[in-house]
Formats: C-alpha cells, sequence, structure tokens
C-alpha cells in the first residue's frame, strides 16, 4: 500500500505543478509504472478524472531510454563479471 500512496503522491504533485497546462508529461507517467508498479491504464484513469492526459510520446521515449540503459547496465556487468574471472 506504501508503493501505491507513493506512486498517487508523486502524481498529485505533479498535477499542483502543471498550473494551466493539461498534459501529465511521459517521463512522469513511466517512472510510475517503472518505480511504482502504476500500469499506464490506471494512470490514464487518475488524470482523466482531473480532466488531464499523458503525453504518450514522451512516455514511449522514456521507455525506450529505460530499455537502452538496461542493455547498457547488463553488457557492463557481463563484462567486468567476465574480467574478474580471467
Amino acid at each position: 500500500m506504501k508503493t501505491l500512496s507513493r506512486g498517487r503522491n508523486l502524481l498529485n504533485r505533479t498535477i499542483a505543478k502543471l498550473e494551466s497546462a493539461d498534459t501529465v508529461p511521459g517521463d512522469v507517467a513511466w517512472r510510475l509504472y517503472d518505480t511504482y508498479g502504476f500500469p499506464i491504464d490506471l494512470t490514464q484513469l487518475m488524470t482523466e478524472e482531473k480532466g488531464l492526459k499523458i503525453d504518450m510520446a514522451g512516455y514511449e521515449e522514456s521507455k525506450k531510454q529505460a530499455q537502452v540503459y538496461i542493455c547498457i547496465f547488463q553488457y557492463i556487468i557481463i563484462n567486468l563479471y567476465y574480467y574478474i574471472l580471467i
């Protein structure tokens, strides 16, 4: 429940900072998924209740960036492991 509460708090803080904008940044939506486990459809429902939308292009870009970072991290770890064994 703490994770859900923290994610909801992040979304509410983000919405409060939007002022006159009507779009939640995609990187925030991605962080809600990646860090707090919020499915994008749940985030969309929560934002729609407030009359807002999500920057889905930004969401997809953040998702791609995370995948690239994971690949790089895995490459580094595998190479470090390989060189430690030699």
